[in-house]
């Protein structure tokens, strides 16, 4: 059966600037629109590219909020390409709703102080404005989130006086994958507001707790990630480990080795007979999601991450994962149960509690991390 794949998110791109350098500062113009460029190239290996280009005036912002609305964009990544004014970059977001996270990307890691003059330096200056933003959004009450780092050319441009090769630097290393995760995550968010969910056959009655758990899995799985449904099976106390699983529904993607379909009797509480999936996650990283709803009517997204380790586990015909948490079983239990969780939730491989955040941020719920 073909698996429809996850929509891509539509990402809205520009670097601002001010008009008033270009006539002034020779190539400075021109290599911004590079950098442009190199971070729309980018971030099309994640989404859908919307570029404008370089927004260096509130008339051209204006126009960009209006292209940004016309695209549908589910996130604009404003870069700071040189010193711009907050008015020359507002515009842009109270026009176009969409979320924004502002890249603070230095194109080098250090100016050759000796020959820089001013035009060199202000293709370096993009941390100058950022407070100046910050401010302003805080006063138009517009949620801005940033990314701070290294730009991660993988060569000098010819007009460069510095080395801007910094593609192998950890804070460019680090920048792009908070850029990565940003994009995954508005992907998470377009793919709810086109989801439809239904069950297949009837849920056992009384569970209160049952209908927000299909979302975590969904999650997950449009991450990239798996999203096995889990729940408490049992604590391994002589190994510091959480036995995680449940009977029937498992990812496969994420299995250690090739699952087993066990003939059942009899399930646990439930009438009827037939078969099950016996397997485990593949040992190594792992992250748990939960969605909760609050008794405000709010949700609430609850993540750990942990250790998945190869230990013996049930011939029940249920899926189980031994998760160490790095912490003793007790104390985990009294933080995770705190958070008030639904008994279900999904398990993914790869410590992802920094991208569930960001989800959780675009969708506009609370996050809270049980470490």
């Amino acid at each position: 059966m073909r698996v429809k794949e996850a929509p891509r998110a539509r990402i809205g791109v520009y670097s601002a600037g001010l008009h008033a350098y270009w006539a002034q500062f020779e190539g400075l113009h021109d290599r911004i629109l590079g950098y442009n460029r190199f971070i729309a190239d980018r971030v099309a290996a994640w989404g859908e590219v919307y570029n404008f280009g370089l927004v260096d005036s509130a008339e051209a912002a204006r126009e960009a909020g209006e292209y940004f609305n016309a695209h549908n964009v589910d996130l604009v990544l404003a870069h700071s390409g040189t010193y711009f004014t907050s008015s020359a970059l507002l515009p842009v977001h109270q026009i176009c709703k969409a979320p924004v996270v502002l890249l603070n990307l230095q194109p080098t890691a250090q100016m050759n102080y000796a020959k820089t003059d001013t035009g060199e330096w202000l293709a370096h200056c993009v941390g100058c404005p950022v407070p100046e933003a910050a401010n302003a959004f805080e006063r138009a009450g517009i949620e801005l989130h940033i990314v701070n780092g290294l730009l991660g050319l993988p060569a000098t441009p010819s007009i460069s006086m510095a080395d801007e090769c910094t593609a192998d630097m950890p804070q460019a290393k680090r920048a792009w994958r908070e850029i990565e995760q940003w994009v995954k995550a508005a992907g998470v968010k377009r793919m709810l507001q086109n989801a439809r969910f239904g069950f297949l056959g009837n849920s056992y009655s009384g569970m209160l707790d049952m209908y927000s758990d299909c979302v975590a899995m969904k999650i997950c799985d449009t991450l990239g990630l798996g999203g096995s449904f889990c729940e408490i099976v049992a604590m391994d106390y002589a190994h510091n480990t959480m036995l995680l699983g449940h009977d029937g529904p498992f990812h496969i993607s994420i299995s250690d080795g090739k699952p087993m379909l066990r003939g059942m009797g009899v399930y646990h509480g439930k009438k009827g007979s037939g078969i099950s999936v016996e397997a485990n996650v593949i040992s190594g990283p792992i992250t748990m999601l939960g969605l909760t709803q609050l008794g405000n009517g709010r949700l609430r997204l609850i993540a750990s991450e942990g250790e998945a380790v190869k230990l013996p586990i049930l011939t029940i015909g249920n899926t189980q994962t031994h998760v160490d948490f790095g912490m003793d079983l007790d104390t985990y239990m009294d933080k995770w149960f705190a958070l008030a969780p639904t008994h279900h939730c999904a398990m993914s491989v790869g410590h992802n509690a920094a991208l569930f955040e960001k989800v959780a941020q675009l969708l506009g719920v609370e996050f809270r991390r049980v470490e």
